[in-house]
Order: structure tokens, then C-alpha cells, then sequence
């Protein structure tokens, strides 16, 4: 039997890069449920962690197209 303990600090999201690119996924129906179309549309890479502010200025920079559109998620990878 193995003593192995998984902490926060060694956590598969913990050890990654600081710098991480980032997508917007964009939709017709909200995330979760099922929609005609969705799309993952890279918007450029930040410091980990900066999700919330990148849909707030994604969703305030571009108010038309959030009128046909929902933003589904903001998802960071690297």
C-alpha cells in the first residue's frame, strides 16, 4: 500500500504554466445544454486564472454579437 497524498500544491491545475492561452466558447443555447452551433474562438493568451475578467470584456466589447449569441465559457489551456 502506497502513502501517496495529493495536496493542493500538486494538483494537475496547479503545475502548470503561468502564461495559458485562452478560448471563448460561444453558442446558441447557454453552457449545458444542447444548441445548433457552438464555437471555440481563441482571444490570446494571460496570467492563469483570469476568467471571469475575460468574459466581462469579451461579453461589454462586443454587445451585438451577445445578441444573437450566448457566451457558454472561457476556457484556459497550457
Amino acid at each position: 500500500m502506497t502513502n501517496n497524498i495529493v495536496t493542493k500544491n500538486s494538483l494537475p491545475w496547479k503545475t502548470g504554466k503561468n502564461e495559458v492561452n485562452y478560448f471563448v466558447e460561444v453558442g446558441t443555447t447557454p453552457y449545458g445544454k444542447y444548441g445548433l452551433y457552438k464555437e471555440m474562438i481563441p482571444v490570446g493568451t494571460g496570467s492563469r486564472g483570469a476568467h471571469k475578467a475575460i468574459a466581462a470584456e469579451i461579453k461589454l466589447s462586443n454587445p451585438e454579437l451577445f445578441e444573437d449569441l450566448n457566451l457558454r465559457q472561457v476556457v484556459s489551456r497550457g
